[in-house]
């Protein structure tokens, strides 16, 4: 009886692990596009006349449309 325990234990804590890499992973490539996409209004002349602000949420939003065209990408952070 206790292997079983111990088994569905170590099962649900490996899931729990695997669950919390992909979402570093996907925490991580969010990030990175995000930034990308913010450090390309940089070179365009025309997007100073924008607030930081406007151009952080614009590449935040960007960037989970383009990681999960599915996911409404406000509904959640």
């Amino acid at each position: 009886m206790f292997f079983i325990v111990f088994f569905c234990l170590l099962i649900s804590y490996k899931s729990i692990i695997e669950y919390i890499d992909d979402v570093q992973k996907s925490a991580l490539q969010l990030e990175c596009l995000g930034n990308y996409l913010a450090e390309l209004t940089l070179v365009e002349y025309g997007l100073l006349r924008y607030l930081p602000s406007m151009i952080a949420s614009s590449a935040v939003f960007l960037a989970k449309l383009t990681l999960d065209p599915t996911a409404r990408p406000w509904a959640s952070i």
